[in-house]
């Protein structure tokens, strides 16, 4: 079964001092079989809690990936998490982080992935940390024929576009301040395409980033037939 993007996709951006949480107003489309949800912190500042959505009685999201930056106080973190076959209808996910400091957070829909965990339909592929200053976070070539890759990269001022030679399509691409403010902008830039593909991200500016490259996983056939069913099918032919 092939995977395709749903046709909601949903982002919420603030500013310094607004809350210690960004909450994202989304609809998750009938026939989802996963949502992703990406949330771009500056500064130091981390999740305090796992993001939930709102409906069938409130379902807690996976994490997936975290980026590790290695600098103190100074860096940026991408976090990206997974539901698989989220309850269908408008709703909100909550994003609560420790600092009333710039957030960027979005969300996609997915059709057509594995369903059996988040485990089973993601997986992290790559990483690119820069804690000094650089205008390019590069997302190394991942990915299995037939699956998704899904791109997420957090940039401390300025906004983003993939270099030439990706096809990954531009889903997302927002800031949460004045476009190249060290002190009052976080941006967040979200792409995805066919499996196996990289991504060269291009800021407009020079500051910290951080990004990763994760492989959406398609589900299998609805008859994925055993060894013995296999064996029974010859001896009959």
């Amino acid at each position: 079964m092939a995977i395709s993007r749903g046709a909601t996709v949903s982002t919420a951006s603030q500013t310094t001092g607004s809350s210690y949480s960004n909450d994202i107003t989304h609809t998750v489309d009938t026939n989802t079989t996963l949502l992703i949800v990406s949330v771009g912190l500056e500064a130091g500042e981390t999740m305090t809690s796992v993001p939930q959505w709102s409906l069938g009685g409130g379902e807690n999201m996976t994490l997936i990936d975290e980026t590790t930056p290695s600098g103190a106080n100074s860096e940026v973190h991408t976090y990206t998490y997974g539901l698989v076959n989220p309850t269908a209808g408008a709703g909100t996910v909550s994003v609560d982080f420790s600092k009333t400091d710039n957030c960027c957070a979005s969300a996609v829909n997915y059709l057509g992935t594995e369903t059996a965990s988040v485990a089973a339909a993601t997986s992290f592929l790559n990483e690119d940390v820069n804690d000094t200053n650089t205008s390019t976070t590069v997302l190394s070539s991942g990915g299995s024929a037939g699956n998704y890759v899904y791109a997420a990269a957090t940039f401390k001022g300025g906004e983003g576009t993939p270099a030439s030679g990706t096809n990954l399509t531009e889903v997302a691409d927002f800031e949460s301040g004045t476009e190249n403010s060290p002190t009052t902008d976080t941006s967040l830039w979200i792409g995805d395409g066919a499996a196996p593909d990289s991504c060269t991200i291009t800021w407009s500016a020079t500051k910290r980033n951080a990004g990763h490259l994760i492989e959406i996983v398609a589900a299998l056939s609805s008859f994925n037939p055993t060894p013995t069913i296999l064996q029974n099918y010859r001896n009959m032919n």
